[in-house]
């Protein structure tokens, strides 16, 4: 202030004490942020890498249907000419049978058909999938859906390495140690402006004063007191999501663990004793020259033959997907 003659003058150099304990937590629930974020985009991926492996599978196993219908076809075709080169020497086909066997190879055709236009849909979502031109054409592919059996390791390892890796739970704590920082930094918002520092001053008079000077709010109230419950409560809620998290990994991941056992079983069981059966059934049923079966038996006995083969096809592809669901969870490859 001043008037005509004399000047009055007070100078505050001052130094924000509060910030030295509320910018390090804030500090510390910043890095907690970006950590979430970059779980979060790391989750993406694996989205992502999951989706590409299911078409990948998706295709092989829409290739071995085709070439197994394929299969189905000229084979059907042979029976129908040797059973017809039988019936030209013993007069062996009665109008119903001849129809049956013509029907039949008709709709194998369709299947076939059919089956092609499945195959070029997988192809076309493995393209989109992994964004490269857009197309119906064939892909080649290197990795083939046979020896897709794994031993999987120990059931409780396996809980243990996706509680303590999956992003999910990782995401879980951070959010737990995020809501204990805002506890920390809202408890020192109590003593909200603290402040330290040189003040100057100079009277109308002449005379000065200069000295160290220190400055605070003392609160009658804690106003911060609806804070630091929310912050509390925040983080009871982030330990209960992380409880239910890992109770439905480790749900998942023994519901995984026992269909990929189970499956395992069965492929090799088929692997071993069933495929080198059918194998052989069909070579003799090809290649036959005289029979005691009727022509109508004979085709339906090579058809329920291939449709074996088929299902066996559909076990590998789930097999493929549970594993893919299991690589998933735990987050590491099998």
């Amino acid at each position: 202030s001043c008037d005509s003659h004399k000047t009055y003058i007070d100078v505050t150099v001052s130094l924000s004490l509060s910030d030295f304990w509320q910018i390090p937590l804030h500090k510390k629930i910043a890095e907690k942020d970006l950590a979430i974020e970059s779980l979060a985009t790391l989750t993406m991926i694996l989205d992502i890498i999951e989706f590409t492996k299911k078409a990948y599978y998706q295709c092989l196993y829409q290739e071995e249907q085709y070439e197994t219908i394929v299969a189905i076809l000229e084979h059907t075709k042979k029976l129908q000419t040797l059973i017809k080169d039988k019936n030209t020497k013993n007069n062996y086909l009665n109008g119903y049978t001849n129809d049956f066997i013509t029907t039949q190879y008709t709709l194998i055709e369709s299947q076939l058909l059919e089956q092609k236009q499945k195959l070029d849909n997988a192809y076309l979502n493995l393209r989109s999938t992994i964004y490269t031109h857009i197309s119906h054409e064939p892909i080649k592919l290197t990795t083939p859906l046979n020896n897709i059996i794994k031993k999987l390791d120990n059931l409780d390892e396996l809980i243990d390495y996706a509680k303590n890796n999956a992003p999910e739970t990782h995401i879980a704590r951070l959010t737990i140690q995020k809501a204990r920082n805002q506890q920390s930094l809202e408890k020192r918002k109590i003593l909200n402006n603290v402040s330290c520092g040189l003040s100057y001053s100079r009277d109308t008079d002449g005379s000065f004063l200069i000295g160290p000077q220190i400055s605070m709010d003392l609160p009658i109230f804690n106003n911060n007191q609806a804070e630091i419950i929310h912050a509390k409560w925040l983080e009871k809620e982030a330990e209960n999501n992380l409880n239910t998290i890992e109770l439905e990994l480790e749900a998942k991941i023994k519901e995984l663990y026992y269909t990929i056992n189970s499956l395992n079983t069965i492929i090799s069981h088929y692997e071993a004793t069933i495929a080198p059966h059918i194998k052989k059934i069909i070579e003799h049923n090809t290649n036959i020259k005289d029979t005691e079966l009727d022509p109508i038996s004979l085709i339906q006995s090579q058809m329920f033959l291939y449709e074996q083969k088929k299902i066996y096809h559909q076990k590998k592809l789930t097999l493929a997907e549970n594993i893919i669901n299991l690589e998933k969870l735990i987050a590491k490859n099998i």
